[in-house]
Formats: structure tokens, C-alpha cells, sequence
């Protein structure tokens, strides 16, 4: 079901828990340098989704293709090389370490094999470490931390430690970058900036894959947006096409008020 233009292709894919279905039958192809949204009720099966596309969980059937390439054999820690990055939902940082020191962490996977050379910091370490710093500043410059880069990431507010994280994402030189609820903890000053952000990289020519409960986020920053519920798609399309999609409205609202525009 690819498309020429698509980064991604995810085939019919599945994935059960014990007795429960988690996700029956999932295909969907994210264009390049587009902002792909996949939003649902809790318990439609998002995060097991954007697992399986990072690695960390295996399917149990179907078929992931990114770049052109089958990501069957390929681990977690292969795929950032290949051009996959992600964010997660709850921050993963290193709280007593300087916000700068966390973004260079992202470019681990891109360290030259000659670690001897590393430890004996030679030139070409001390090559790479150069590299590493220019990528890690243009990061947090691209998320409006530049000027915190010496700070302990401890002594960042929520919504900054989220931003750091995607700072760390983007420092790996992806092509796709795989967000898993950006605006969840932000204030609505943070969020505005976070659209802004996206917006931005897009323009750049970026493919980002985004989970999200805020749906004036989403409804904003997205131009195609798939939706799961209960591990089944239910509807996909350009946003005004699915936010008066009646499925879509039956799902969200017959979850006791469930997810509302503007809420997360």
C-alpha cells in the first residue's frame, strides 16, 4: 500500500497482549516532510503503534518499511543511524547532568567505531566531539534552549526537560522523528512555541510522526492524521476531513466526555 512519496510504511500490522488484541490490523504511509498525526482514546493502542515502529516492541505480524528499507532485522539501536528518532512520553533525561551533555547523548549512535582513539583523545575524538557540540547547539537553538545549555537539566521547568528531549532527537540528524506526546505537562505558552517548533522543521523538510491528546495541537500542526481506536484504524485523512468523521466524534465522545479539543 506505499506510496513513492511515503517515508514509512507500516502493513497490516498486529499485536496481541495475552488475550487482547492490541492492534488488528494497522497500515498507514507517512509522506516525507509531512507532520503525521495517530491520536485515539487511551487504550486505542498509540504507544504500542510508535513502539513497534521504534524497535522496542516486534509485531506480531506485518510488515514496517522506512526508506525503502524492511525494518524486520534491523534493532532499536540500528534504526537511529538509519535515520529514526524519538521522544518518549515520560521524560527520559539525565537529571544531574547540563542540558548540553543530555543533547549529546542523542549522538551517541553516530560515534566513530575507534573508541581507543576516544579514550586517547586524539585528533580525531577531539574531531568529533566538535561535530558533536555544532549539531548539539543547533538543537537546542532550533528549541529556544541555547541559553540553558550549561544548566543542570534538573533546574528546567516540565515543559523545557520535554524540549531538551526533543532537542535530543533532533540531534541525531533524523529524518523522521517519532513524537510521543510532545504537549502532554506544557502550559499554553509552551505549546504555542512547540507548534512553532514543528511547524518550522517541517518547512525544513522533516517527516515527524506525532501522538498527541491535544487536539487543537493536533488539529493545527497536522496534515494527515490517522486514527486508532480499540488496535483498529478508524478513519485517516487531512484533519478537517477527520474531525467531523462520525466514527471519530462516536469514539472520543463515548468515552464519558473523553479527549476534547484543547484538553490532554
Amino acid at each position: 500500500m506505499g506510496h513513492s512519496d511515503s517515508i514509512l510504511d507500516l502493513r497490516d500490522i498486529h499485536k496481541r497482549f495475552g488475550g487482547l488484541q492490541v492492534l488488528d490490523g494497522i497500515s498507514l504511509s507517512v509522506r516525507e516532510k509531512a507532520v503525521h498525526g495517530v491520536i485515539g482514546p487511551n487504550g486505542a493502542g498509540k504507544s504500542t503503534l510508535f513502539n513497534i515502529i521504534a524497535g522496542l516492541l516486534r509485531a506480531d505480524s506485518g510488515e514496517i518499511i522506512f526508506n525503502g528499507q524492511s525494518l524486520a532485522r534491523v534493532s532499536t539501536c540500528r534504526r537511529v543511524p538509519l535515520g529514526m528518532a524519538r521522544t518518549f512520553q515520560n521524560i527520559r533525561l539525565f537529571k544531574n547532568m547540563t542540558v548540553e551533555e543530555n543533547v549529546l547523548i542523542g549522538q551517541h549512535s553516530h560515534t566513530p567505531t575507534p573508541i581507543l582513539s576516544i579514550i586517547a583523545n586524539g585528533r580525531y575524538a577531539r574531531e568529533w566531539e566538535a561535530r558533536a557540540r555544532s549539531a548539539a547547539g543547533a538543537a537546542l537553538k532550533r528549541v529556544g534552549l541555547e541559553a540553558r545549555k550549561g544548566d543542570l537539566a534538573k533546574n528546567l521547568s516540565y515543559g523545557q526537560q520535554k524540549l531538551v528531549e526533543f532537542a535530543r532527537a533532533l540531534a541525531a540528524r533524523p529524518r523522521l522523528i517519532l513524537l510521543d506526546e510532545p504537549a502532554a505537562g506544557m502550559n499554553v505558552a509552551e505549546k504555542m512555541g512547540l507548534l512553532r517548533i514543528i511547524s518550522g522543521l517541517r518547512d525544513d523538510g522533516y517527516t515527524i510522526v506525532l501522538i498527541e491528546h491535544d487536539m487543537k495541537m493536533v488539529m493545527h500542526v497536522c496534515d494527515f492524521i490517522t486514527v486508532l481506536d480499540h488496535g483498529k484504524k478508524i478513519a485517516e485523512g487531512e484533519p478537517s476531513y477527520v474531525r467531523s468523521h462520525p466514527d471519530v466524534v462516536a469514539a472520543y465522545l463515548g468515552k464519558g466526555g473523553g479527549i476534547r479539543a484543547g484538553t490532554h
